[in-house]
């Protein structure tokens, strides 16, 4: 038997897709957020 590993991830609200059933949010962030420096402004 093979050991199987499943990451969901779910919004506040309980649910995992959106009323139309679309996941879209799963994504991600855009390739630019990544670098993009949250963090200092929140601390200042």
């Amino acid at each position: 038997m093979r050991k199987v590993e499943l990451f969901i991830a779910m919004s506040l609200d309980g649910y995992i897709a959106g009323q139309d059933g679309n996941v879209d949010w799963l994504a991600g962030q855009e390739k630019e957020a990544a670098t993009l420096d949250t963090y200092s402004p929140f601390i200042a």
